[in-house]
């Protein structure tokens, strides 16, 4: 609240104008907390509610604060562990979902995916979506997070919505942050530069690295600028093959190399070449 509160503060006030004209007891509103890191913020916030501030740029945990009159309702709590993870395209990732009885509540809890906040190619399978709660008692619900090949690379925050009965019905959420990375490889040459003096040869090693669990064959080829007819000599090995082309098989969280070699005559242009490797 602007005036009232300091740095990284959530102030909620709820007031009821002529609303209690009778006893009663039950649910009277429900706060939802939910805040973004900012790149530079630092530890953690522990207060009643245990916000946790998490790795720049994601949304924190949150918690329903429930606001009651009388005596407090049977209810109950929904959260998910892991609340923030990373899963490669066409891998799969796993949270627990605890569910959790308050103020004695008993029986049955749904568990249920929200369509809209489930994205095409990423969906989120549950080993159950029904567990009866005893007095004071927790049960667990395993859930799969499965990004196909083709899932958009990105950050998504999925809800859970947890559904129960006392009295009235309640209606708890919890998030799961996920961020879909997508396969790639690098390629870095070492030594960036070379110097070839006419009628000799030298060497760069390329090293290719996998990222985010890239595997595969990759193709390397190369453009040399300029391209002079008496330039000198590019060719590339793998170690098994030598040409203008060559194949690597780049493995999982791996890195595999390869050879550039240049090759100069007495006769060769002396110019400065820029080599790419594609």
């Amino acid at each position: 609240m602007a005036g009232l509160d300091g740095a990284g503060i959530a102030h909620n006030e709820v007031f009821c104008l002529g609303c209690f004209t009778t006893s009663d007891h039950g649910e009277l509103f429900n706060i939802t907390f939910t805040g973004i890191r900012s790149p530079t913020a630092t530890g953690t916030v522990v207060d009643l509610y245990n916000v946790q501030i998490d790795k720049p740029p994601i949304l924190v945990p949150h918690v329903d604060v429930d606001g009651l009159i009388g005596t407090a309702q049977p209810t109950f709590t929904v959260s998910a562990s892991p609340f923030s993870q990373t899963i490669p395209q066409g891998h799969s990732g796993a949270a627990t979902v605890s569910i959790t009885s308050l103020n004695g509540f008993t029986g049955a809890v749904t568990l249920t995916n929200p369509p809209a906040s489930i994205p095409a190619g990423l969906p989120v399978t549950l080993n159950a979506t029904s567990v009866t709660l005893t007095s004071g008692g927790t049960k667990f619900v395993a859930a799969t997070i499965s990004p196909t090949s083709t899932t958009a690379g990105g950050a998504y925050d999925l809800i859970l919505n947890a559904t129960g009965v006392s009295g009235i019905t309640l209606i708890h959420a919890t998030d799961l942050n996920v961020t879909v990375t997508v396969p790639d490889f690098g390629i870095v040459a070492s030594p960036a530069s070379l110097v070839n003096p006419l009628g000799s040869s030298n060497s760069t090693t390329l090293t290719l690295s996998s990222i985010n669990t890239f595997t595969g064959k990759v193709t390397l080829s190369f453009t040399i600028i300029p391209s002079l007819a008496n330039g000198p000599t590019i060719t590339l090995s793998n170690g098994t093959s030598t040409g203008s082309t060559v194949v690597v098989t780049v493995p999982s969280g791996g890195t595999v190399t390869a050879t550039l070699t240049v090759s100069s005559t007495a006769t060769t242009a002396v110019n400065a070449y820029s080599i790419r490797v594609l």
